[in-house]
């Protein structure tokens, strides 16, 4: 199955890695948990579908948004999260994505100029 992902604009700012997300777990440094998820536009900038394989790039254009942080929209970061509302009749589908921490920089996601 696959499950279109949304690329929405984070409206206000946020502390990666505070809360507590399971009943004795502290988020750590970096960490996001639901306990501290930001606020974000409910209208996604893009969608994709990553589709199947494992180890692959996906390229996806977010010109529009970062031409409105240099418009002078506050740049607060942007979140991933499926389009629309998950029910238990949501196909199921299970994605991974490489973050900035990441040991292998070149495995690191990237904003790249396109002409």
């Amino acid at each position: 199955s696959s499950l279109d992902i949304g690329v929405y604009r984070v409206i206000k700012p946020w502390t990666e890695g505070s809360g507590v997300y399971k009943p004795s777990t502290i988020a750590a440094p970096s960490e996001i948990s639901w306990v501290n998820q930001p606020l974000f536009d409910p209208q996604p900038v893009t969608q994709f579908t990553p589709g199947e394989g494992v180890n692959k790039w996906i390229e996806v254009d977010i010109t529009p948004l970062v031409q409105a942080w240099l418009s002078g929209t506050p740049n607060n970061g942007l979140m991933l999260k499926p389009v629309g509302n998950l029910s238990g009749r949501t196909p199921q589908a299970q994605y991974g994505f490489y973050s900035r921490e990441h040991g292998d920089i070149e495995k690191r996601p990237a904003l790249v100029l396109s002409h």
